[in-house]
């Protein structure tokens, strides 16, 4: 078994066409490894990116899996965000889909700096549910963000407490989507990998993901003609 941890960085939104109620992430780039030290190269990726100071804010979404918590240590003005997506269908399969306590948990969410208002409604709703199963994953995701309170509130509410303008902010909620165009290529149907190929593919995605494919080909194209090799050629072989 392999896990490959990603990153996807970008820089905002914007429409995917003037008229368009869809958006698309703004200088979208990607970072992948199947290294246990994942934040170490990571950060550096993200250094090589942007000229990061103690005035840059950087907002880390991503699922309650400690790896990726670990990512607010390496950077020096940091705010880390549960995954709005994953916590959402968390509460929708403790609560089921119409339980009143999912719109007030919405609405502290969206108010309460510190989180402590989410946490209580959380904890008094927990507390009153009569499935034994359901009540024992309510305590878990209670402990689960016992730290960490203020990582529930939408980073906007955050940002705008620290003084800063989040005009033009969307809520977080491309994790998902971005791991399933990885997802989709290289998990399940009978497939099985070497990590060199893996890592690869995983590559190979990047690069189309980001729009840098063509680009990527290119370069290729050119050292091959450099050795009287075509990209054909190349083709073929693998083909075959």
């Amino acid at each position: 078994r392999m896990e490959e941890k990603l990153l996807t960085v970008h820089e905002g939104w914007e429409p995917r066409h003037p008229s368009s109620k869809e958006y698309e992430l703004v200088n979208k780039r990607h970072f992948r490894t199947q290294d246990a030290d994942f934040w170490e190269a990571a950060s550096r990726f993200v250094y090589a990116l942007y000229d990061v100071d103690e005035d840059t804010v950087v907002i880390i979404n991503g699922d309650r899996a400690p790896w990726i918590r670990r990512g607010v240590g390496y950077f020096p003005r940091v705010l880390y965000q549960v995954d709005p997506f994953h916590l959402k269908r968390d509460l929708v399969r403790i609560f089921g889909k119409k339980h009143p306590v999912l719109s007030k948990l919405e609405e502290a969410r969206q108010s309460d700096v510190t989180g402590a208002a989410f946490l209580a409604r959380l904890a008094e709703a927990v507390a009153e549910l009569k499935d034994a199963k359901k009540r024992q994953d309510g305590e878990a995701l209670l402990k689960d963000l016992v730290d960490i309170p203020e990582a529930v509130v939408d980073y906007r509410v955050r940002l705008q407490a620290m003084g800063l303008d989040t005009e033009g902010l969307r809520g977080m909620g491309a994790a998902e989507s971005q791991v399933d165009t990885f997802a989709d290529r290289v998990k399940g149907r009978g497939r099985s990998w070497s990590p060199r190929g893996l890592a690869a593919m995983m590559e190979l995605l990047c690069w189309r993901n980001t729009d840098a494919l063509p680009e990527m080909l290119a370069q290729v194209e050119e050292l091959l003609a450099r050795t009287g090799v075509s990209l054909q050629q190349v083709k073929e072989q693998a083909v075959q």
